[in-house]
């Protein structure tokens, strides 16, 4: 399932008037509790029944229930998120040695999700752009070089050493919670959510090679693993795992949709692009997305200052 699909099913009417407080209210706007005192209600949530919205909450990880958390309560849910009001005891700054619970603390719990970035190397590159388009995945028909990719494909004469110049596959797409975008303004990472039938063991790195045959039909040599960071450190969102996928290949066991569909909604235009191409579009703020943004810098890292060179 798409992130756009999630973002649509949020924002329906059956949940939006919750949706709307969940962003409105703040746990800075709830006075704390005098000593001895019951907590303070958070307000007009606490009069909002529990919405579930298309079914129960699906996503691959536990719900967060830390020992700081006194009471959580459901206000909206469906298989994408599931918004909990939540009850915390923490330590009171002005007051050392002393400890309150705020009420009305917003928790949004989203299914653990991965970016992955492809790294192809020419020869690779020149056999996706000359096979047969029937046999490539749908999204991989109309991969555009940018001119700097252009020219490393080009150089002369064709070599074993040209794969030592990587190549990059992203995406030009729109993303409805990016205002004003559309194809051309917004280059995006490869992306998706962790499934809750998903090996435990094998963890977002099984994610992401999931995503990374779904979406493209490609496997990788190696996955470098940049981290996993909590979205939110205070309302949640969920935990993204970013990974470099090194010496991606078309699988030779893909078969393609008999539709030609992978299931994303949103329009993509596939590009092949060099590493001073990741380097300018980040610098000239063309990743407008937080994620995609530390994704790609993790991977100048790596390639240009030697970092995570032995991660996997």
């Amino acid at each position: 399932v798409s992130l756009a699909t999630f973002v649509v099913v949020v924002l329906s009417a059956v949940g939006f008037g919750c949706l709307v407080t969940a962003l409105v209210l703040h746990p800075s706007l709830v006075p704390p509790s005098p000593e001895g005192a019951s907590p303070v209600k958070a307000g007009p949530a606490d009069r909002c029944r529990p919405v579930v919205v298309g079914g129960r909450f699906a996503g691959g990880s536990p719900l967060y229930r830390p020992e700081a958390l006194v009471a959580a309560e459901t206000v909206v849910e469906n298989p994408w998120v599931r918004i909990e009001s939540h009850s915390v005891r923490m330590r009171d700054a002005r007051r050392p040695g002393a400890f309150k619970t705020v009420t009305g603390w917003w928790w949004l719990q989203v299914a653990d999700h991965i970016n992955v970035l492809p790294q192809v190397a020419v020869t690779t590159a020149r056999r996706i752009l000359a096979a047969p388009k029937e046999r490539l995945p749908a999204s991989l028909r109309r991969l555009r070089p940018t001119p700097l990719a252009q020219q490393v494909l080009e150089h002369e004469p064709h070599s074993a050493a040209d794969d030592a110049v990587p190549l990059f596959i992203l995406y030009r797409q729109p993303k409805y919670g990016i205002t004003g975008s559309d194809e051309r303004d917004t280059i995006a990472v490869v992306g998706g959510l962790k499934n809750d039938t998903e090996d435990a063991a094998a963890g977002l790195a099984g994610t992401a090679t999931r995503e990374l045959r779904e979406e493209l039909g490609m496997v990788a040599r190696r996955m470098v693993r940049f981290g996993t960071h909590r979205v939110d450190g205070n309302r949640g969102c969920g935990t993204i795992g970013t990974f470099l996928a090194l010496d991606a290949t078309i699988d030779p066991q893909y078969e393609p949709p008999a539709d030609g569909d992978n299931g994303d909604l949103e329009a993509q235009v596939a590009l092949l692009v060099a590493l001073d191409d990741l380097h300018g579009a980040l610098t000239r703020g063309e990743i407008r997305e937080l994620k995609w943004s530390h994704t790609i810098a993790m991977t100048l890292l790596h390639f240009r200052d030697g970092l995570f060179a032995a991660a996997s």
